[in-house]
């Protein structure tokens, strides 16, 4: 049962019925019509509240609103340009959640939506933030859920761990050109968001272990956004002094793990 205090409800206008109605018929599976419905309202409405708190979104830049993705993937994303992106769920009778197969790049977390019967409204039902879910999960439950009100706690949390990775690259950076060239394109927004995912992976999860974030070569990021920080710098390698590049990158990875667990810490207090 969903808990009135937790949850937020969002009234729906007839304008986003047209747009829900106009991607739903692009499928033709009556199953996946309703399911691009339901899922297309809980973005305008997810959408709304982040506005109400003054969240930067960008709905036309979200997967979900190209029909190419939202036909091949099913995802009901909302992008945050300067956080990631939160996908929008629906629960079963059961309380049971079914996560995609394959998550967009930076998920930061899900909020679970429910729809009422005659369409007129939307309740936001609650929040959880994608670092507190295994990476084998297929599905979560409500139970799970935290208010939906958390969600501004973690694109705070989010926006003061990329706040604490500038910093810090920043710091190496300036010691000589060589670390210059390698660690600013880490600085990239998509690298940013992507260290800032393996750091709460780390934190989170006693299981996961992170020897050097600023590695690569290491195989454990193929077919992240390294993969742009790789081309990027792959000119400047082969003249990089690898011990000191190796040396600052691992330092530079225990200190932002150490202060990572500190905001978490301090998250968990307030």
């Amino acid at each position: 049962m969903v808990n009135p205090e937790t949850k937020t409800t969002i009234n729906i206008p007839q304008a986003w019925l047209v747009i829900a109605e106009k991607f739903a018929a692009e499928q033709i599976q009556l199953e996946a019509q309703t399911q691009i419905f339901q899922q297309t309202l809980a973005v305008y409405g997810l959408q709304k509240y982040l506005q109400l708190g003054d969240i930067s979104t960008a709905l036309e830049e979200s997967y979900s609103w190209h029909p190419q993705t939202r036909i091949l993937t099913g995802w009901a994303d909302l992008l945050l340009p300067e956080h990631g992106r939160i996908l929008c769920c629906f629960a079963d009778q059961s309380g049971q959640v079914t996560l995609p197969p394959i998550l967009p790049l930076n998920t930061l977390g899900f909020i679970v939506a429910d729809l009422a019967a005659d369409n007129v409204a939307l309740d936001l039902v609650g929040f959880l933030p994608q670092r507190q879910i295994a990476p084998e999960a297929k599905q979560f439950s409500t139970q799970n859920l935290q208010a939906i009100a958390t969600v501004f706690d973690e694109l705070y949390l989010l926006s003061e761990e990329q706040y604490l990775i500038k910093t810090e690259i920043e710091k190496i950076a300036t010691k000589d050109k060589e670390l210059n060239l390698y660690f600013n394109t880490f600085l990239m927004p998509d690298n940013l968001l992507d260290i800032v995912n393996q750091l709460n992976q780390t934190v989170e999860k006693s299981t996961v272990e992170i020897q050097n974030l600023f590695s690569l070569a290491k195989s454990s990021f193929s077919g992240s956004e390294y993969a742009v920080a790789e081309a990027n710098s792959i000119e400047y390698i082969d003249n990089l002094n690898r011990d000191k590049i190796t040396q600052a990158s691992t330092k530079l990875t225990q200190t932002l793990l150490a202060k990572t667990r500190e905001l978490h810490q301090e998250l968990k207090a307030i």
